[in-house]
């Protein structure tokens, strides 16, 4: 069985006529002609009508055979920071992952994220050359994903995923985020002087003994009284807070 791509599926979506020919059919109040009324509307057996049965079943079978049987419908969970699947049993928080819906449609292949950081639903198109295959589609989410919901890697989206901020407020949290780091870093200190300071303060033997290895005695020839004060006054100097 040959795995189609995004790619092909869309360029079949839109070209493939059996295809498009449901997609393509008038709506009944904007058909002028009674005889194309009649060919799309009209009851064809037990209330049936050609658009509502036949040219539907067409359409759908058309897409199977192009597929050749692969599943058109997927739903997948993965987890934001590494976008892996997971499974609603192994996480506990299931509004903490992201939700990707797929499906084939008009268009081609139609794949919905519902992410938590971004608010809503977002809607696009596939169009790489990756396989429509399971793998596939979470390459492709994740492409989404790192393009327009998170940052570019690096410190800001680690920060990003860490405290699960929008990409939108990302700005505006990180300054107040530096704001209270500085605040943080600010207290720290504060509490490490106030811990410390009283253990490393210079006693008066240590302060004698500096003064006197500096010379300062002999060169203003103090007597014992004098050599007193000046380490007394020393000491304070040193200690002051």
């Amino acid at each position: 069985m040959k795995t189609r791509t995004f790619q092909e599926i869309y360029d079949f979506c839109r070209t493939d006529d059996t295809y498009r020919s449901y997609f393509e059919a008038s709506d009944e109040s904007r058909i002028t002609g009674a005889r194309a009324r009649k060919y799309y509307y009209g009851d064809i057996r037990r209330g049936q009508c050609r658009v509502g049965t036949f040219i539907y079943c067409q359409s759908m079978r058309q897409l199977e055979r192009f597929l050749e049987g692969a599943r058109q419908d997927h739903y997948i969970h993965v987890d934001p920071p590494a976008c892996r699947e997971v499974s609603l049993k192994d996480d506990m928080f299931p509004g903490q992952t992201a939700y990707i819906v797929v499906h084939v449609r008009r268009q081609g292949v139609q794949i919905e994220i519902e992410h938590p950081l971004h608010g809503g639903w977002v809607h696009f198109t596939a169009r790489s050359h990756r396989p429509f295959t399971r793998e596939g589609i979470i390459a492709e989410a994740k492409s989404y994903i790192d393009s327009h919901i998170l940052l570019a890697p690096g410190r800001y989206r680690d920060l990003q995923l860490e405290h699960m901020v929008s990409k939108e407020q990302f700005p505006a949290w990180y300054r107040q985020y530096k704001m209270r780091l500085h605040d943080r870093a600010e207290a720290e200190h504060r509490d490490m002087v106030d811990r410390y300071r009283h253990r490393n303060d210079l006693t008066y033997g240590e302060a004698r003994d500096m003064l006197a290895a500096s010379g300062i005695f002999f060169d203003l020839n103090c007597d014992e009284f004098e050599r007193d004060e000046i380490t007394e006054q020393f000491v304070r100097l040193c200690n002051k807070t």
